[in-house]
């Protein structure tokens, strides 16, 4: 991994890429890392020996994070009617 800015090459130092790191190191270890001036997305991959080509095995899900996306939600009505404005 070829670092290239200052604070990377600090956030590389923290990081040993031979280590499995258990979730609450992991989550640590995200928090001292984070570098960027925005707040930045993590991906997570998880082995589950499940087999995709069965229905009864296929795995989705979505998780809402505690503070949200922090942008603020807006909801548009075109209607002539007041009381379905009210309802949306």
């Amino acid at each position: 991994m070829a670092a290239h800015g200052k604070k990377r090459k600090e956030t590389t130092k923290l990081v040993d890429s031979t280590k499995a790191y258990s979730i609450n190191e992991a989550v640590e270890l995200l928090k001292k890392s984070g570098y960027s001036k925005f707040d930045g997305s993590v991906e997570i991959a998880v082995k589950t020996f499940a087999d995709a080509k069965y229905n009864d095995q296929m795995m989705r899900g979505t998780t809402i994070l505690p503070h949200g996306t922090g942008k603020k939600k807006r909801i548009a009505v075109f209607t002539n009617d007041e009381k379905t404005a009210k309802e949306a």
